[in-house]
Order: C-alpha cells, then sequence, then structure tokens
C-alpha cells in the first residue's frame, strides 16, 4: 500500500476525488501519494 499524505481524504471531498485516492492507496508501497499539495518553486530568471 502506498504511503499517504494526508492518511484521509477530507470527507466533503466530491466522490470522484475519494476514487482516486483509494484506488492510489492500492499502489506499491514503495509509492508516495500527496492529495491536495500545491506546489510552488522559484522561477528562473534571466
Amino acid at each position: 500500500m502506498a504511503k499517504m499524505f494526508p492518511e484521509r481524504i477530507n470527507d466533503g471531498a466530491p466522490p470522484s476525488e475519494h476514487a482516486v485516492f483509494e484506488a492510489l492507496s492500492d499502489i506499491d508501497d514503495s509509492w508516495m501519494v500527496f492529495h491536495s499539495v500545491r506546489w510552488q518553486g522559484q522561477r528562473a530568471t534571466e
């Protein structure tokens, strides 16, 4: 089972998000799955 972050999905999330969360939780335990994370990084400037 994949390591899920957070371990549980919000009860108020749409059914489609619950379905994807459950499907991804069943993948190999070498994976880490992050739900609802805002990825940001520095933009390169010239």
